[in-house]
């Protein structure tokens, strides 16, 4: 079967980071702001794409759950809303002063409560994703990074709980999609309730490879 692989968005933007620190590093003082910039807009970008999904999937969620066994969250929904405010605020901030605009009548102040808003924001977001859902034969899974994702019980070929770190949580439920059409899913299992993970486990019956068993990521087998 061929392997799902998704994108590590973490040790891209972490990538990015690094390569700014050393270019400001050796680059002239006068050009750093042309290696910094681009950096911060694109994960910057990255982020509000993947709030405003979030956003919208929550918001478009409004059909009725039939034969609902799971309906769990992370935290409390409004954190996601919340989340999504402190960035909007953020981005005003930063854009008033690049019009060289001090709403708060001092630079250092307003740039650094813009920057603590959107490192807020990022991490309410965050939390505020997670929502599983299980209703009849299908499993429903919204995060930020991968937004919404769902297969069908026939579709799962076989979950397994790994654990370490990789492009995926660090301990993970992974549901194995069956073809290389439909996605695999990486369920973070620390984001969930215990017993709303046990119902999930009961759900996927004989498909679940022995729990007890927590492999390192590096285990392929």
């Amino acid at each position: 079967m061929k392997k799902d692989k998704s994108t590590n968005w973490q040790a891209v933007a972490a990538g990015a980071v690094l390569m700014a620190v050393v270019a400001s590093r050796v680059l002239p003082a006068e050009i750093q702001k042309f290696v910094w910039y681009p950096v911060g807009v694109a994960i910057v970008a990255i982020l509000c794409f993947a709030v405003a999904r979030s956003v919208l999937f929550r918001l478009t969620d409004k059909k009725p759950a039939p034969e609902c066994r799971v309906q769990a969250r992370a935290t409390n929904p409004a954190w996601l809303y919340l989340g999504a405010l402190a960035i909007v605020c953020a981005l005003t901030g930063f854009a008033l002063d690049f019009a060289g605009r001090d709403a708060l009548q001092n630079h250092d102040l307003q740039i650094g409560a813009s920057l603590f808003a959107l490192i807020f924001g990022a991490f309410a977001a965050f939390f505020g994703s997670f929502q599983l859902r299980v209703a009849g034969d299908k499993i429903e899974y919204w995060s930020l990074e991968g937004g919404h994702q769902t297969l069908n019980l026939q579709d799962i070929e076989r979950a397994r709980i790994r654990i370490g770190i990789s492009s995926r949580p660090g301990i993970r439920l992974e549901l194995l999609s069956r073809t290389p059409e439909k996605k695999s899913i990486f369920v973070a299992l620390k984001a969930f309730r215990k017993a709303d993970m046990d119902r999930v486990f009961d759900w996927l019956g004989a498909r679940l490879e022995d729990p007890g068993r927590l492999v390192l990521a590096r285990d392929r087998g």
